[in-house]
């Protein structure tokens, strides 16, 4: 017998929200994030300083 799985909205597109559906998708079951700001990640994010680094 086939499983079916009902389509899960996740709001928020942070660690969690991503990691969620990370783990649904695995394990086939349809996802929407729905995220408020034009980037993922909530606040995890990488802010290029442009200083050169010394080697």
């Amino acid at each position: 017998m086939s499983e079916t799985h009902a389509p899960v909205l996740i709001v928020g597109g942070g660690i969690a929200g991503l990691s969620a559906a990370t783990r649904l998708k695995e394990h086939g079951v349809p996802v929407l994030v729905l995220e408020g700001k034009d980037r993922l990640g909530g606040r995890i994010h990488t802010i290029d300083v442009a200083v050169p680094f010394i080697q």
